[in-house]
């Protein structure tokens, strides 16, 4: 059984890559799919320095609470804005509630300024809901590791 799942997302894996380019093809082959991807970016883009902004302040505001080297700024920002992308994809999966542009604006774009970490809380959520335990594991014990050691080294870069 192990092996058979192991196949089969190693399939979904191959069958993602062939759309992403099938997605490409498109875009060059229908002139208004790239005027409509560049509508959609320029939306994601405005809602992202939204989102940035309000976590600038956030961690400011935080800033002036001390908790030791709790880093609360950050804290509070991955929980709100993990809460947030709950909402905003439940509204967009229950309801249809959320347009693309929408959906652009608020969950690309603001959360994806606001925080990361919101759009990883959503990914464990949909594998743990899913049942995908293995590629869970490995996407939370990967995503730790590798971030770590990913600051460790532009924290060296830098020094």
């Amino acid at each position: 059984l192990s092996t058979f799942n192991f196949q089969l997302s190693t399939f979904n894996f191959l069958a993602t890559l062939f759309n992403v380019g099938t997605i490409f093809v498109e875009l060059f082959d229908k002139p208004n799919a790239l005027i409509d991807m560049l509508k959609m970016m320029l939306l994601a883009g405005c809602g992202g320095f939204v989102g940035t902004a309000l976590r600038f302040l956030t961690g400011k505001i935080c800033g002036y609470i001390k908790l030791g080297d709790f880093p609360l700024g950050t804290f509070v920002v991955n929980v709100v804005g993990s809460l947030l992308i709950g909402i905003l994809f439940g509204l967009a999966e229950q309801r249809g509630a959320l347009s693309p542009s929408a959906s652009a604006v608020l969950i690309t774009g603001f959360c994806g300024g606001f925080t990361t970490f919101s759009t990883f809380a959503d990914d464990i959520f949909l594998l743990l809901q899913k049942g995908q335990w293995l590629i869970f594991a490995t996407y939370v014990a990967l995503s730790l590791v590798v971030g770590v050691l990913l600051v460790w080294a532009g924290r060296s870069l830098v020094r």
